[in-house]
């Protein structure tokens, strides 16, 4: 796929599911945080690497209408993880830690660090010269890390209504 196909696709996926996170966040004032943030982390570690082959496959085939389809899937499951987290991150903390504890770590993580993954994926496939040898990831850890997110949410509720 020529960069400027692969820059449309995205550009489609994103016009469509850039305001389902306004959705996803008025749906978890509804249900709650965690059962929106745990579906979607769960969806993510079965989901991704189908997604991911199917991108590939679909690439392939030149059949673009896939690609964005799902480059949109793998949004909605963002989406359900992105939606709630900035309520949920303030709901972590008392009022006075808030600016400390978010406004410094959170723009470095996401913007900073997150930031950085274009370049570390170029570099990877500049350096081994090979895009299709690249690490894979290691299923057991998915799978451990999928269960230790249920495991350390079941039991927690929804935060009471302070109204």
């Amino acid at each position: 796929m020529d960069f400027l196909t692969a820059n449309v696709c995205v550009a489609i996926a994103l016009a469509i599911g850039t305001p389902l996170v306004v959705v996803s966040g008025a749906l978890s004032d509804g249900i709650g945080r965690r059962p929106l943030i745990v579906t979607g982390l769960l969806l993510a570690a079965a989901l991704y690497i189908h997604i991911y082959m199917g991108v590939a496959r679909a690439t392939a085939a030149h059949n673009y209408v896939a690609v964005t389809a799902l480059f949109l899937a793998q949004l909605v499951l963002v989406v359900l993880v992105y939606g709630p987290n900035a309520a949920f991150l303030v709901e972590l903390f008392p009022a006075r830690l808030r600016y400390t504890s978010l406004s410094l770590p959170y723009p470095i993580g996401t913007g900073i660090l997150g930031g950085f993954v274009p370049l570390i994926s170029l570099s990877l496939v500049s350096y081994t010269g090979n895009r299709q040898h690249l690490p894979r990831p290691d299923l057991s850890h998915r799978d451990r890390t999928s269960k230790n997110a249920v495991t350390s949410w079941i039991g927690q509720t929804r935060p009471k209504s302070t109204s």
